[in-house]
């Protein structure tokens, strides 16, 4: 995530049934895949610094 966060393995897109806690557009990338309950990164851009982001949970897949 840190050097392309739209690398093809990241599966990164927008994650559309809830906003970023400051209301802006909150994104899912994968930290697994085809892996039981594989963990899911949630994030969004720094509303403050657009070229920083801000993760804001680190979960199980449901």
């Amino acid at each position: 995530m840190e050097v392309n966060l739209k690398y093809p393995g990241l599966n990164t897109h927008k994650f559309k049934t809830q906003p970023c806690p400051h209301g802006d557009q909150l994104w899912e990338a994968y930290a697994e895949n085809k892996t039981p309950a594989a963990y899911r990164i949630f994030w969004c851009y720094d509303p403050n610094e657009r070229d920083q982001i801000v993760i804001v949970a680190i979960t199980e897949h449901p």
